[in-house]
């Protein structure tokens, strides 16, 4: 039994429950990351989407009352302008775990296979073994109007002791980039207007506008900075500026994002700014790890408490099998 149990929970890799992962989703805020969401988006087959939409439904009645669960969702083309019951698929990567789910109720059981650019990270992910963003998006959860984001998806790693299907299932990370931009500007000590672009998601187009703000920084400062957020702007545009100008091109996993720092005269310090969103988009990523360090921790140690049960009952068997024999012997 303990065998079987452990192939089972080995081969599939989800050896965890809901509290299990408010854990790790608690492990990664209490280091300091701001982000939207921690996501884990298993591979779910049509056949299972039952058992798994039901589990989630029983979840959700009983802790959070209020949430209209309404099974796996998605935009099922790319011109769909709004979340739909999924159509049915040979398979899904459904957001199935999420934390935290108040504020981010749109997103449940969102399969990230469905269409877009979402789909289109995923099917890289899986096809490379690689981390991946996607383009930018509206997020489902997002309430600021024309505010951004992207979405950080993991596959995790090969193990050296194999045995298991990978690439499998996709750890994410929402990341909005308005709180990207306030996390970077934390620590500023000049005022500066700064604009994100990412010059990977259209092949020979125009950079795509991600994110912009004023920095203001008080005279006290006691508080930090004040954030202004920016409209859309075209960086050929933002280029012929009369502004004091700088750009650097800073990678984020697939991605080459363009930051763009303007500043007032006397405080030009713009490699400052580099710096920051560099180490945040580093952060991001070493966090992620963390997160799939911490899944695979736990899994390991089940693994080796369950063979550890294993040897114990095969050790109980050849005892009592002795016991047995010595009594025959005993009785002839």
């Amino acid at each position: 039994v303990t065998a079987a149990a452990w192939i089972h929970g080995r081969c599939r890799g989800r050896n965890f429950t809901r509290a299990d992962f408010r854990q790790t989703y608690e492990y990664l805020i209490n280091s300091g990351l701001n982000f939207q969401a921690a996501q884990f988006d298993p591979n779910i087959t049509n056949e299972e989407r039952p058992a798994v939409e039901e589990e989630a439904r029983k979840f959700y009645e009983a802790n959070y009352p209020t949430v209209n669960y309404r099974g796996f969702v998605g935009f099922n083309d790319v011109n769909s302008t709004s979340l739909e019951p999924r159509n049915e698929a040979e398979f899904y990567f459904p957001i199935h775990y999420m934390e935290p789910v108040v504020g981010n109720e749109p997103a449940i059981d969102l399969d990230y296979h469905a269409s877009g650019s979402r789909k289109e990270t995923v099917l890289a992910c899986m096809n490379n073994g690689l981390p991946a963003l996607t383009d930018r998006l509206v997020l489902v959860q997002e309430t600021t109007k024309s505010a951004y984001g992207v979405v950080l998806m993991h596959p995790g790693f090969a193990l050296s002791m194999g045995g298991d299907v990978w690439p499998r299932d996709l750890a994410s990370i929402v990341i909005r980039i308005p709180d990207l931009l306030r996390r970077a500007a934390a620590d500023t000590m000049n005022s500066m207007s700064v604009y994100m672009y990412d010059a990977s998601e259209y092949s020979g187009g125009p950079p795509t506008f991600l994110g912009g703000a004023d920095i203001v920084v008080n005279d006290d400062n006691s508080e930090g900075p004040t954030l202004d957020f920016l409209t859309e702007l075209e960086l050929q545009d933002l280029r012929h500026t009369d502004h004091k100008y700088k750009e650097d091109v800073v990678q984020a996993a697939n991605k080459n994002w363009i930051i763009v720092v303007h500043a007032p005269e006397g405080s030009y310090q713009p490699e400052y700014i580099f710096v920051i969103l560099g180490g945040v988009v580093i952060f991001i990523a070493s966090a992620l790890l963390a997160y799939w360090v911490h899944v695979n921790s736990t899994r390991m140690d089940a693994f080796n408490t369950m063979r550890a049960q294993a040897e114990s009952e095969r050790a109980a068997l050849i005892l009592d099998n002795a016991r047995k024999a010595t009594k025959a012997e005993r009785e002839l």
